[in-house]
């Protein structure tokens, strides 16, 4: 019984090598947050926040 085949360096799959890389832009968080929300939802959740922070503070 012989050693096992050496492979690539690397591990790298001769027949099947990965594609390119892809460079994305950065998207900060606030970014990926609209892509997700419309502006309706922000102000929404906005006052939602800072109704319970003003109730906790016994502004209302």
């Amino acid at each position: 019984m012989g050693l096992p085949p050496l492979r690539p360096a690397g591990g790298l799959d001769q027949l099947n090598p990965p594609g390119p890389a892809r460079a994305e832009p950065y998207k900060s968080h606030l970014a990926y947050v609209k892509e997700r929300r419309s502006d309706a939802d922000g102000e929404a959740l906005l006052a939602e926040a800072l109704a319970a922070l003003r109730r906790r503070r016994g502004e209302f």
